[in-house]
């Protein structure tokens, strides 16, 4: 398991990843962790990215206790922090025999879908640390995590927040992503279509905002004709999805 997933094996955008880049997201990070005591979930995901962020500023104690800290979140069975342990000691020159063996123990008990809980948390690193090309990364491994895991919400909420973002002014003439504006629009309707069929009133509501946010950005952008948008959006209006995300509970 050395090429285990883990924010250590991440390969950001070197444009979002300067230390002033990461030290503002490392603060941002560590008021939501604080903020986090009933979101388990977030609290791990974002304590693995602070874990990466704490040791590329140098703080190797500090990513030490943020790694540990998710480790205890997680019951020491969360794969991508595993992983970071390896990494973590192995760069520190540290004895990393047991970290591998738990590694190991824990992939044999959540195979697949450790591998792409661990994909996924990559995701939302990439998400985290922003710009078009670390969004491309985001989609490519949510897509991959969701290919093992098709009705995870937190992971298609977060492909779905990634196509969107792609379409947004400031990132919609990146020339890399690897589908149209039309496509990306599409896709990010359709998995927020999704997400507002889950028993989850939070994923209901955060997914009616986003799709009337969303409407919003395809109808400025001029690029779509009107009567697409409204098969993209199931004939509702701004208007209509904003009612809906005030009416969910």
């Amino acid at each position: 398991m050395e090429n285990s997933p883990c924010t250590f094996t991440i390969n950001p955008d070197p444009s979002r990843a300067d230390l002033i880049k990461l030290g503002a997201l490392r603060a941002k990070l560590i008021d939501e962790i604080r903020k986090q005591d009933d979101d388990v979930v977030n609290r791990i995901r974002n304590g693995n990215l602070l874990t990466w962020i704490e040791f590329k500023l140098g703080n190797v104690q500090a990513a030490l206790e943020a790694n540990n800290n998710v480790l205890e979140w997680s019951n020491d069975s969360d794969m991508a922090a595993l992983a970071n342990k390896v990494h973590l000691l192995q760069l520190t020159h540290q004895d990393a025999s047991a970290a591998k063996a738990r590694l190991a123990e824990v992939h044999r008990r959540l195979g697949a879908a450790g591998i792409a809980a661990a994909k996924a948390d990559q995701a939302f690193s990439y998400s985290r640390i922003g710009g078009p090309a670390n969004q491309q990364s985001t989609i490519d491994l949510y897509e991959e995590a969701l290919q093992t895991c098709p009705d995870n919400v937190h992971w298609k909420f977060g492909l779905a927040l990634a196509y969107r973002r792609t379409v947004h002014e400031g990132m919609s003439d990146y020339q890399n992503f690897k589908s149209s504006f039309q496509e990306r629009t599409k896709k990010a309707a359709k998995f927020l279509f999704d997400i507002v069929q889950s028993p989850d009133a939070t994923y209901r509501k955060r997914g009616f905002a986003e799709l009337s946010f969303l409407r919003v950005i395809a109808q400025g952008s001029r690029k779509l004709p009107l009567h697409e948008m409204n098969v993209i959006f199931k004939n509702m209006s701004v208007r209509d999805l904003k009612q809906e995300s005030q009416r969910t509970k």
